[in-house]
């Protein structure tokens, strides 16, 4: 016997015979093991779950070859976003938030409202970076023996521009039906020193947005070059005293952390603290089968230790077959170290970390 739909399926086949032209005018009463559960057209029902009396076998799967071609790639087929940003500023942008899954489309919180990423918004965009990008496809559903992919795409990704907390957002979005749109705004203290102009779309079901960050008025001109001074006479030098050497400059220290995950197990965080320092902006949840995350960690300014000092627990699977602990450790002034350890280390696993040096 066929599974009994849910409501939220029926409704859903119910904009289906919309967009399919037909409309049965036969109404039957479904039945299932706790008595009558709502009306369905009888010509949908034997489209889409089968004949009653032609076997289990026959349910939804002959009903959905029924469905003409067009209609079935409408409302079936995949939608996927390809964003690539040019920063064409001085600026190193760091992202503020925009990879998590949210249930607001209104625009005032930052993440993924429709759809999931296939790669994430990258940490950092360095300055004239030309090739950063992201890109995301539309989730499947389940529906009785089927996967349906019946929402679109729709995201909003923010990225700070300076110090000062100066924003760049960024907003995607490839709809089921109609068309796709994008755009982008720049909102802060200094939001009047950049521009970015109207988002350039292509695609269709695989839709392209190119976003642009520049500063007001284009690329900053180099100066204008000074003419060569008439040399004159060198004096006799009068001698001076050595200058005694004043203290070197503090550089602030921080660290970009990169998570490749390498396994067929989802690694879950778990617990994330600095012993020196903090987080830029806290690591990802979660990182999938063959993902990739970073993170920064950075000194905190005036702090009477410096430099930057964490780690991050990562949990393996569920449920848990290791623990994967991540430690970095950029000290002021002396060498740079990192350690990555599996507990236990007979789990079958294999860890490895590199690290460069500077502040």
């Amino acid at each position: 016997m066929a599974k009994p739909l849910s409501s939220e399926q029926r409704a859903w086949l119910k904009d289906l015979s919309t967009l399919v032209g037909e409309a049965p005018p036969a109404e039957i009463e479904e039945q299932t093991d706790d008595g009558p559960r709502g009306k369905v057209r009888g010509a949908q029902r034997k489209a889409l779950v089968g004949d009653p009396g032609g076997g289990d076998d026959e349910a939804l799967v002959g009903g959905v070859e029924d469905i003409p071609g067009a209609v079935v790639k409408k409302v079936f087929g995949p939608l996927s976003v390809t964003c690539t940003i040019n920063n064409n500023t001085q600026q190193t942008l760091r992202l503020d938030s925009g990879r998590d899954e949210i249930d607001d489309d209104s625009g005032k919180t930052m993440g993924i409202a429709h759809g999931e990423y296939t790669d994430f918004p990258p940490s950092l965009i360095k300055a004239e970076d030309q090739s950063a990008k992201f890109a995301a496809i539309n989730k499947k559903t389940d529906l009785v023996v089927v996967e349906v992919r019946t929402a679109g795409i729709e995201g909003f990704v923010r990225y700070f521009i300076d110090e000062q907390k100066t924003a760049w957002v960024l907003h995607f979005n490839n709809p089921r039906a109609g068309s796709n749109t994008a755009d982008a705004r720049i909102e802060g203290p200094n939001a009047a020193q950049f521009e970015s102009p109207k988002v350039t779309k292509g695609g269709g079901t695989d839709a392209k947005f190119l976003y642009v960050l520049s500063p007001k008025g284009g690329a900053v001109p180099p100066p204008d070059p000074k003419p060569t001074p008439t040399p004159t006479p060198t004096p006799t030098p009068i001698p001076t005293p050595t200058p005694t050497p004043g203290p070197v400059a503090n550089i602030p220290s921080g660290c970009l952390i990169t998570v490749l995950n390498q396994t067929g197990l989802t690694l879950t965080r778990g617990e994330a603290k600095h012993e020196r320092g903090d987080f830029m902006q806290p690591p990802a949840h979660s990182v999938p089968p063959a993902g990739t995350i970073s993170f920064v960690s950075v000194e905190t300014p005036n702090a009477k230790e410096q430099g930057c000092k964490g780690f991050v627990v990562w949990e393996v699977g569920t449920p848990v077959a290791a623990v994967w602990r991540v430690e970095w450790d950029n000290p002021e002034g002396a060498k740079n170290t990192s350690s990555a350890t599996l507990t236990p280390q007979s789990a079958g696993f294999g860890s490895q970390d590199e690290i460069g040096q500077g502040e």
